[in-house]
């Protein structure tokens, strides 16, 4: 969907007739531009991830485009999230990006008053997460901060049985599917019917971090630097234990984990606040982390 508008930017000053283009998977040409800025901005694109089919309307880029070249852009990520054995709604918001030559136009404020327009009653909560650059920008559209914790868990190593996944082969990622169905047992949030955004990792930045435990059945995906494996998610089924499958994933050296999610189980972590990128929220939707220690999974991020 398309259109074109005389669009009020910063200070209520008219901008150029920029085109709103709420289709830009579909568009050969504005995806290329698309994936031009998010290469220039982020240092990746989207393209891969279109090609293999991954790319679906559950990521929906709302972007000016200025001709055929998209100058700045804001995506709706609609999610089902299962929180406390209910099934939540959710819309995250993400790629958010704005061509050096078009900065303060006000094209992003433009963006998501449109975005508000669209989903704001279309889900129970609505959140982002943003660098320390934007701090003050998105309180002007009542999104208020919350503090978001990491897990750290104490580790005894006993390794072994443990396989890394081919992302190139399609035995590989059908063992990844299935086990992403049984979703996480040990997290009190996970996202759910979104195997689709976990490709986009999967294919791309955690390709080599994807391992399977055939004594487990189960995925886990991790990184490890020094004594510490940090743990972004795992799947399985739920009568698994969260520490067997620990440590048979840790490396002789592996002291801790540091988990990418929220565990049903604390009572052996050490919960500390996540530095990096600040969460905001939607005021007057859902706030499941308002007094609560929890972190939104990490490879769930847009």
């Amino acid at each position: 969907m398309c259109h074109c508008a005389a669009l009020r930017g910063k200070d209520g000053m008219m901008t150029d007739r920029y085109v709103l283009d709420k289709s830009v998977r579909t568009n050969d040409a504005v995806r290329a531009s698309y994936n031009e800025l998010t290469a220039k901005t982020f240092g990746f694109t989207f393209e891969e991830w279109y090609r293999q089919g991954f790319w679906t309307d559950k990521n929906v880029p709302y972007a000016l485009r200025d001709g055929t070249k998209v100058i700045s852009n804001v995506s709706v990520n609609p999610m089902d999230i299962l929180w406390n054995g209910e099934m939540r709604r959710y819309v995250q918001l993400g790629t958010v990006m704005t061509d050096p030559e078009y900065r303060g136009r006000g094209l992003a404020r433009i963006l998501i008053s449109e975005i508000l327009k669209d989903w704001r009653d279309r889900c129970d909560a609505m959140f982002l997460f943003a660098n320390d650059s934007v701090l003050d920008f998105y309180p002007r559209f009542g999104f208020i901060r919350e503090s978001t914790y990491q897990f750290r868990r104490p580790v005894i190593p006993n390794p072994g049985g443990m396989r890394r996944l081919n992302m190139e082969c399609g035995a590989d990622r059908e063992l990844l599917r299935s086990c992403y169905l049984k979703s996480n047992p040990f997290s009190q949030l996970t996202v759910v019917n979104n195997f689709e955004l976990l490709m986009f990792y999967s294919i791309s930045f955690m390709k080599n971090c994807i391992f399977y435990l055939k004594k487990f059945d189960a995925v886990i995906i991790a990184e490890y630097e020094d004594t510490v494996m940090t743990c972004y998610d795992i799947f399985c089924d739920p009568h698994q234990e969260l520490d067997a499958i620990l440590s048979a994933a840790a490396k002789e050296d592996t002291a801790f984990a540091d988990l990418g999610f929220s565990p049903v189980s604390g009572d052996a972590c050490v919960p500390s606040e996540e530095k990096g990128d600040t969460l905001f929220l939607l005021k007057g939707k859902e706030n499941i982390w308002k007094g609560r220690q929890l972190t939104f999974p990490h490879l769930f991020h847009t």
